[in-house]
């Protein structure tokens, strides 16, 4: 099966919800300074990640006020590492991450257990060979390329 097979293009309805949460990984690493790999990793293990998309309450808010939802979700001897000074050249890197992941999210209907198998540093590096990519077809490389999973 290619590609073209499955797809499915994200509803306006849903591409707020994608803007909203790469909104508040961009206010995540600029904001409280943490490393944004880092910050996804231990996000994955949020219940705030797990329900995003079904919260109205969260992700209507802005993008400060659902990084700090996210962060009270992680335990506290979980909490990202924080960098000395976020290099802000990075932030473009932090919000299309954080697309790329609630899109495939929705998409797929994944829960945050799917996306702990996946290294995030994988996906920071291909930052600039996927960005120009549409989003379902960044995701079936990523699949492809870090998961191994069949597309």
């Amino acid at each position: 099966m290619n590609e073209t097979d499955n797809k499915r293009l994200l509803t306006r309805y849903e591409l707020s919800i994608v803007r909203a949460f790469a909104g508040a990984v961009k206010s995540a690493y600029e904001q409280y300074e943490f490393d944004i790999c880092d910050y996804f990793t231990k996000m994955f293990s949020s219940e705030v990640f797990d329900d995003f998309e079904e919260e109205h309450c969260i992700y209507t808010q802005g993008s400060h006020c659902i990084a700090g939802k996210i962060l009270e979700s992680i335990p506290e001897d979980l909490l990202p590492i924080k960098k000395n000074k976020p290099n802000i050249g990075d932030a473009p890197v932090a919000y299309w991450m954080g697309y790329v992941i609630m899109a495939w999210k929705i998409l797929e209907h994944r829960r945050g257990k799917y996306f702990k198998r996946f290294n995030m540093i994988d996906l920071y590096w291909e930052y600039e060979s996927l960005h120009c990519m549409s989003v379902e077809r960044a995701i079936n490389v990523i699949k492809r390329e870090c998961l191994n999973d069949v597309v």
